[in-house]
């Protein structure tokens, strides 16, 4: 049986629901990390992204598949709750 979505279209949660595990990457920098999203983000939209990078600001990119030669991000995470980051 199916059902109706019952949380807005076009969301970090619906990204998540249908394509699973997603990264943000930043290919200035070439660097990305997992995505990471708090429970109060999953409404927020996808589209622009919301994470920036932390070193040259620039708005990331959310993909499902990592690009070679990338560098994975150390250290935290910033949730997209004021100004994200990553």
């Amino acid at each position: 049986m199916t059902r109706r979505w019952p949380y807005p279209p076009g969301t970090l949660r619906a990204l998540i629901a249908v394509f699973g595990r997603q990264y943000v990457i930043c290919r200035p920098c070439r660097r990305y990390t997992p995505m990471r999203v708090e429970s109060r983000d999953l409404d927020r939209r996808f589209d622009p992204c919301p994470y920036r990078c932390d070193i040259c600001k620039r708005r990331g990119e959310i993909v499902s598949a990592v690009p070679e030669d990338f560098d994975l991000v150390g250290g935290k995470l910033e949730p997209p709750a004021h100004r994200p980051q990553f």
